[in-house]
């Protein structure tokens, strides 16, 4: 039978491998040596597909040994054989690897596993007696095997070019002294073991020495290459090789690993003095977790010794190291970064993880479909896309120098369920497609669903933990069993209605760990529409970061856009929600569990982030990352199903979160000093108008803050009166709102009207300012005054956050200009000029440090004064009511109403003095026609036989 054995390469050995492949040359070699009719092909000889096509011409037999890296070049062989009319065999790696693959392949007649230099001649001399599948006989004394023959080759030497570096070292000759390896790889088993078997089988030392001086004096060569898998093993072997070594007196290159070096460092001493020049290690990674991974057997420290040892002996390190595998996080990136720095290798050989067929890691993505390759690319090289979870372009960044301390522990997901069994499906799902293998584990807890089989069938195949619990214990009781049964160093709590966007939690926990005093951090949401709106996550909240255009195109986009303009950045908020939350082990020691007080859920969250921030860690938003979330699901199902009444769970828990912490950024402070209930309106009198009022406009409009984290202070009379229990018995739910108390004393303020014959003024002694002023009302960082009887618009409190957050300055005041509204509905410009020098009533204090004053210091109109920077709002928050009740608040003529509707509309009243006798004081009142605060008082004090009741 004629046979040609193609050595496969890309022509012109334009490719990762130019050595000889010493599996075709020993199997030509072997099978001449038998008197075969064999031939050989280099194809690094040739130039095009049509020099192949006729170097192939004319054979009864094609055969090869495949690499899987070679596949594409062994089909394009095997087609131009079939058509020439050849039979083919194929052998090698790849047919060890993955034999159904070419079995499978109609064109190819033999199948050839294993070693061949004894078997194949057999083949040869009698094709008949072999089956398609053919076994080779192993050699079991490698000295028995013939010295390959070079002559076969283009060049009998090879070029050690662009990787030996070192001046003279041109023309290398590679030689093979064992088969087989020991160790247990990952990235190589169990493909190295079935091909060459368990056992390491080694020529002789004499063996391997007579065919170096037959290899020099046939080609002189500047160096050795022993192409050993592992080359510093079996000691004995080692002494011998250094005694027989200096017949040779070339430099060699060798492979040893990093704990044989360690182990072996005074055979290293003799082995470089011998000629070991060019020391070949497989370091990997920087990253214990990644060595364990990989199987290999060793440690970082043993990696930072070997390479300490070869170079303090003298000679050159070529260090291999291994990217991309999926299993990776920066972290493990940049530990393998900085080894690398510390080794300061001569040659550093870098290769991105290539999930080939036949070891471990590679079946594993496979297996898991996250491989990004197929037959036809596999290619070791640092370039392409060859698995899911990797960052590619992170990788090139690093290999160009980028260096950045990042921490990516390991992290429990806890995540609690009650029914909704779909919306956790998906959940888990996007966790499985879009979370680095091995980085998490999910911990399940289940609030006694009625039906978890499609959960189940989901989780199966991650790292997870399910707890069934005997009844619904609701989230802070599902999340605390989570808890107790974690101890990973990071812990995620997630809500079942959501979905993860790509590499969330490794961004998460590397910017949280990147910052000690970050204690809990949470991602942006984007939202479903309606009532699940995430009130602080929100990305249509956030909407500066992304354009409208960018968040319309779906999360991942919108997660790219982030990436690349806010990596790594994070953002103050008010709390972390537990729909997403990633808390470091070391806020879970100090602080606890989550408070059980909250029953089902609800403000539990904002609990936990005022306890965190109290022990000295923030707890902030990360802005490149954002997920989905439907919101509210679990309880929009207890609540249709169960008759749950939500809403009243949300006013207990906020009830006992304010009573617990009594505490907010935000402090609202009205006074409401009565000392009498009654019908006649008066000093000190409060009438059931004026309780309508409050209830209708001033709580109304309170009710309706779209923030809703704030405290309002209620100062009132004594607190046994009836005005004070009367303001007490009306409808605060769900306002945080406590109650202060003064003596209610108000006499003092009487006499004050009665004898100055004012309308009663915020500088008079004994006024309910001044009891304001007198009590000690907590003073926070952000402090408001409103009356009780005008309202503001929903995003009051909002604004006043948004100011506070934005301005850098430690103290300023907003002075909220105002718009009137008289009893009818209408609004009107009230006339009365509100700015720097005369802030309205309304008016904000921001005061981040001490000293802190408060909104009633001094008389709102002189507020202004107290602060260098006063910022003025037009009319668009703040409303003060007409409505009889107050002597300050008219309709004057220099008013004007916002719309005209026509005249059926009653027209601004004005002040009616036409009862006033006196013609020259008339004269003198008419001359005052301005409408501020300071005219109204000033026609009032000229007027001095003007009664109190007569004015109103």
């Amino acid at each position: 039978m004629k046979t040609l054995i193609v050595a496969l390469y890309n022509y012109q050995g334009k490719g990762l491998d130019s050595w000889h492949d010493h599996g075709a040359g020993m199997t030509y070699t072997a099978a001449k040596n038998a008197g075969c009719d064999v031939h050989f092909l280099d194809m690094k000889t040739l130039t095009s597909d049509a020099e192949l096509q006729e170097a192939l011409k004319g054979y009864d037999l094609i055969a090869f040994g495949l690499k899987s890296s070679y596949y594409s070049i062994g089909m394009k062989v095997i087609r131009y054989a079939k058509a020439l009319g050849s039979k083919v065999l194929i052998a090698g790696y790849h047919v060890t690897a993955a034999p159904e693959q070419l079995l499978e392949n109609p064109d190819i007649d033999w199948v050839f596993h294993g070693e061949s230099e004894i078997t194949f001649p057999q083949f040869l001399q009698s094709s008949e007696k072999f089956e398609r599948e053919i076994w080779g006989e192993k050699p079991q004394n490698l000295n028995d095997l013939p010295f390959m023959d070079r002559t076969i080759y283009m060049n009998q030497t090879e070029p050690v070019e662009g990787w030996w570096r070192v001046r003279g070292r041109n023309q290398m000759i590679s030689v093979m002294a064992a088969r087989g390896c020991p160790y247990n790889c990952s990235f190589c088993q169990p493909i190295e073991r079935n091909h060459f078997g368990a056992k390491l089988r080694r020529r002789s030392v004499d063996s391997m020495i007579n065919e170096l001086k037959w290899l020099k004096d046939l080609y002189h060569p500047d160096c050795v290459m022993i192409h050993d898998d592992t080359f510093l093993i079996q000691p004995k072997w080692i002494e011998e090789f250094i005694e027989r070594y200096p017949e040779i007196g070339l430099p060699f290159w060798a492979a040893g690993r990093a704990d044989g070096i360690c182990q072996h460092k005074d055979l290293v001493g003799k082995l470089v003095k011998v000629g070991w020049e060019l020391v070949s290690i497989g370091f990997e990674s920087g990253s214990q977790r990644m060595l364990d991974k990989m199987k290999k057997g060793t440690t970082v420290a043993q990696n930072i010794e070997a390479a300490s040892i070869v170079k303090n002996f003298g000679a050159k390190l070529y260090a291999n190291y291994m990217l991309g595998l999926p299993w990776e996080t920066k972290e493990d990136i940049q530990a393998t970064m900085r080894m690398a720095d510390q080794i300061g290798a001569e040659i550093p050989s870098w290769a991105f993880f290539t999930p080939y067929p036949g070891c471990d890691l590679g079946e594993e993505c496979m297996k898991q479909g996250w491989s990004l390759l197929d037959r036809n690319n596999y290619n070791r090289c640092p370039s392409g896309r060859k698995v899911k979870y990797v960052d590619y372009g992170y990788l090139d960044k690093c290999l160009k120098g980028f260096r950045e301390e990042v921490k990516n522990p390991f992290c429990d997901i806890i995540i609690p369920t009650y029914n909704n069994e779909d919306l956790t499906v998906d959940c888990i799902n996007s966790i499985k497609e879009h979370t680095k293998p091995e980085t998490y584990r999910i911990i399940w807890v289940d609030n006694a669903s009625t039906d978890t089989t499609k959960v189940e069938k989901a989780i199966a195949d991650v790292n997870h933990k399910l707890i069934r619990m005997p009844s619904n214990e609701g989230f802070v009781g599902a999340i605390n069993t989570g808890l107790k049964h974690s101890d990973a160093e990071a812990v995620c709590l997630l809500n079942n209605d959501t979905r993860v966007s790509p590499n969330w939690l490794e961004k998460l926990t590397s910017t949280l760990f990147k910052d000690s005093k970050l204690g809990i951090l949470g991602a942006l949401t984007e939202v479903s529409k309606g009532p699940g709106m995430d009130s602080h996550h929100s990305l249509s909240l956030h909407n500066n970061l992304v354009l409208q255009y960018e968040s319309d195109k779906g999360l991942e986009f919108v997660n790219k856009c982030l990436e690349e303009r806010y990596s790594g950045r994070t953002t103050p908020i008010a709390f972390v929600a537990f729909l997403c939350a990633v808390i470091k082990r070391e806020v879970i020691n100090k602080i606890g569990l989550l408070d059980p007080n909250y029953k089902m859920g609800m403000w539990d969250d904002n609990d936990y982030n005022i306890a965190t921030r109290r022990a000295g860690w923030r707890t902030e938003l990360a802005l490149d990352t954002c997920i989905y979330h439907k919101g509210r699901s679990t309880f929009n199902v207890i609540q249709k199903t169960e008759n749950f009444d939500v809403g009243k769970l949300l006013r207990e828990n906020k009830r006992y979160l304010d009573l617990k912490w009594e505490t907010s950024d935000v402090s609202i402070i009205s006074r409401a000093v009565y000392d009498t209930l009654g019908n006649d309106r008066g000093i000190g009198i409060l009438t059931p108008k004026r309780l309508e009022l409050m209830q209708k406009f001033f709580i109304g409009s309170l009710k309706n803050q779209t923030d809703s984290n704030f405290i309002l202070y209620i100062i009132t009379g004594h607190k046994d009166n009836e005005a004070t229990k009367a303001i007490e018995s009306l409808d605060w739910s769900p306002l945080n709102v406590k109650f202060l108390y003064t003596d209610g004393d108000l006499s003092g303020w009487r006499n004050s009207v009665s004898s100055s014959n004012n309308f009663g003024r915020e500088a008079d002694d004994g006024c309910p300012e001044d009891l304001v002023r007198q009590s000690n009302h907590p003073k926070s960082s952000i402090m408001a005054r409103l009356d009780t009887d005008d309202w503001v618009a929903p995003g009051w409190v909002a604004h006043m956050n948004y100011m506070a957050r934005v301005i850098p300055d430690s103290h300023f005041l907003i002075n909220y200009q105002v718009i009137g509204q008289d009893s009818s509905g209408r609004l009107y410009n009230f006339n009365a000029v509100h700015n720097r020098g005369r802030t309205s009533p309304f008016i904000s204090l921001i005061q981040r440090t001490e000293p802190r004053l408060s909104p009633y210091a001094d008389t709102h109109l002189r507020m202004g004064s107290k602060f260098a920077s006063v910022y003025n709002i037009p009319p668009s928050y703040a409303f003060m009511v007409v409505h009889g009740e107050n002597r300050s608040n008219r309709v004057y003529a220099q008013d004007t109403y916002i719309g005209d509707f026509g005249s059926s509309i009653e027209q601004p009243k004005v002040i009616n003095f036409s009862h006033i006798q006196d013609d020259r004081i008339k004269r003198r009142l008419e001359k005052i026609t301005g409408s501020d605060w300071k005219s109204r008082i000033s026609r009032v004090r000229m007027f001095k036989n003007l009664t109190i009741s007569e004015a109103r």
